[in-house]
């Protein structure tokens, strides 16, 4: 099969963009709120810290992007539990907006 200039150059420009994935869109109760959201981070904490746990084992690498980044989702997971506890203090519902952007760039 042929391909034209056209062809490859949508092709191209659609490799360039973002895709948007809709992740969480709802309104929760505090209970539901709170079991998803620290879900959602104690996986990504878990993540980067095998991640450091390999990189230190492995490489010797510098890790301190990925320990600074388990220390801003350890506040972040704080900051929820603060957040559910005074929405269910005061009997709020949570809504949660969450889009993922995702781009394919060259190494």
């Amino acid at each position: 099969m042929k391909h034209s200039k056209d062809t490859f150059s949508e092709l191209v420009n659609k490799l360039k963009s973002v895709e948007q994935i809709r992740f969480i869109d709802g309104t929760f109760n505090t209970k539901d709120a709170s079991e998803i959201l620290l879900a959602v981070l104690g996986d990504k904490i878990k993540f980067h810290s095998s991640l450091l746990l390999s990189n230190i084992e492995r490489f010797g690498v510098d890790t301190s992007k990925s320990e600074q980044r388990v220390k801003e989702l350890r506040a972040e997971r704080e900051r929820i539990i603060e957040l559910m506890q005074k929405a269910k203090e005061s009997n709020n519902l949570i809504k949660i907006n969450s889009t993922i952007n995702i781009e394919l760039i060259s190494k």
